[in-house]
């Protein structure tokens, strides 16, 4: 006897949406509905940031067709029961299914990923020091990597250009048998 599930198989692992035919009893017709593409999965605070998980979300939509006014319950759908609840936390004293998809997205997007404090930034960024085993290369992309939360805007050449200037310990002043540096290194990172 033949059996259409291999064939029903094969061809989802192509990508093929299969159409079957189901009953609407609300208005007593035949409607045609789509099978899901593939499954996204609970949001996990521990596994990835929530804005890849917003990243593979929106990919999900696209790819299962998905229309915008059915983008909040799915997205309500597979966020998962501790996310949610967070969710509706977060919007309470409103429910989320009032809510557009990017104001849900934007109050996770704020919890799990404040903005960060600029001074605080700032003050992590002037208060680098270079480690023992780390090169001079190696430091320049670690202060290239703190300016960059630190809102420097048109100030961030100069910033990286004085940070070397507190290089300078004591000991390289006191101790003139040491030859002189005389490499220079662009930390601006341009030609």
């Amino acid at each position: 006897m033949f059996s259409i599930r291999p064939f029903i198989s094969l061809l989802l692992s192509f990508g093929y949406k299969i159409w079957r035919r189901g009953w609407d009893p609300k208005s007593r017709e035949i409607v045609e509905m789509a099978a899901l593409i593939d499954n996204i999965g609970h949001f996990d605070e521990k596994s990835e940031k929530f804005s890849d998980y917003a990243d593979r979300l929106e990919a999900y939509v696209v790819a299962n067709e998905i229309d915008n006014d059915k983008k909040v319950n799915v997205f309500l759908a597979v966020i998962g029961p501790d996310a949610y609840k967070l969710l509706k936390n977060l919007c309470d004293p409103e429910n989320p299914n009032t809510k557009t998809y990017t104001g849900l997205s934007q109050l996770l997007q704020g919890h799990f990923e404040p903005a960060p404090i600029v001074i605080a930034e700032r003050h992590k960024f002037w208060t680098a020091c270079q480690e023992e085993s780390e090169s001079v290369p190696e430091f320049v992309a670690r202060l290239k990597k703190l300016a960059s939360t630190c809102s420097f805007g048109a100030f961030l050449s100069e910033a990286l250009r004085d940070r070397p200037c507190l290089w300078i310990t004591s000991e390289d002043v006191e101790n003139p048998t040491s030859p002189p540096v005389n490499k220079r290194v662009d930390l601006r990172g341009g030609p």
